[in-house]
């Protein structure tokens, strides 16, 4: 637990923390001003996700992210994860999509 509280209070990128739910910033991907990407980072830490390392894990903070990203809730989801479905399989992303301000032209 100590580990992952460290990582995540020590992960910077250009002087700002990654990992402590703060750091938010825009990219530019195109040629005109308004081409671009915005990005934020939610919290990450043993604490905030209830990482247990007891040889398997629990990761309570996931639950509003598998219920956006399947739009089932994460106890429904769990009714269904069998002891032998790998890590990837079960939380794989099927569909992601990237939007921007303006559409390509």
């Amino acid at each position: 637990m100590e580990e992952v509280n460290r990582i995540a209070s020590d992960t910077t990128f250009g002087g700002q923390n990654l990992l402590d739910g703060t750091y938010g910033t825009s990219f530019q991907v195109g040629a005109d001003a308004n081409q671009t990407i915005s990005f934020s980072m939610q919290t990450v830490g043993a604490t905030t996700n209830t990482l247990t390392a007891d040889g398997g894990f629990t990761l309570s903070g996931i639950a509003s992210v598998a219920s956006g990203v399947t739009g089932k809730a994460y106890s429904t989801l769990a009714g269904s994860v069998q002891a032998g479905d790998g890590f990837a399989d079960i939380f794989a992303a099927t569909s992601i999509s990237v939007s921007t301000q303006d559409n390509a032209q």
